[in-house]
């Protein structure tokens, strides 16, 4: 008669217990390897380590492994979420986004689907760098944490020309310094 277990499911936030049922007559019953958590005595498995479980049914030298996934019923919903909006931007800016990263369980993964602008990185939690071309750029951020569990953010910015344009003034000149200053003369 195979292993069974009285049952295979625990109450989120609490160990797990159940009892081992049908070990073979002389058969002893052990946990299997990995099984970091739980612990077997006297036919009664408890504990709460991963899932599944396996135990090793040993009888006249012939050893069986038996797998019991261990289901969590109640579990809290693990709802992980990623927002925030970009500010605004000019060639040669230096803007740090790091957006809100909330729900799930630390810790937690950035990284960039698509292609950031030129010279933008993730760095961490963050996506950081200089802003080196005018243009409109979209690209999406996925956050994940340790549970595998990931959410989404599309992301758009319009990075203006870093240059200022002047209108022409009636009789001004624009002169500019070595040390990057500029001088307005206006003549009447």
């Amino acid at each position: 008669m195979p292993l069974t277990l009285s049952t295979t499911s625990r109450l989120y936030g609490f160990a797990y217990q159940a009892t081992v049922q049908g070990r073979a007559p002389g058969g002893t019953v052990a946990l299997g390897a990995g099984m970091d958590g739980w612990r077997l005595a006297q036919s009664v498995l408890s504990g709460d380590g991963p899932s599944p479980v396996v135990l090793t049914e040993t009888v006249n030298g012939t050893s069986t492994d038996y797998s019991f996934p261990i289901a969590s019923v109640g579990v809290p919903a693990r709802t992980l979420s990623i927002s925030g909006s970009t500010q605004a931007a000019s060639v040669g800016s230096t803007v740090v986004f790091a957006p809100t990263i909330s729900g799930g369980t630390a810790p937690y993964g950035l990284r960039a689907l698509g292609m950031l602008p030129d010279g933008r990185y993730v760095d961490g939690l963050t996506v950081a760098g200089r802003y080196t071309s005018a243009g409109s750029y979209r690209y999406v951020l996925e956050v994940s944490d340790a549970n595998g569990d990931t959410a989404r953010l599309a992301v758009s910015v319009t990075v203006a020309d870093g240059n200022v344009l002047l209108s022409a003034i009636n009789g001004a000149t624009l002169t500019s310094a070595i040390d990057g200053s500029v001088l307005l003369s206006v003549r009447n």
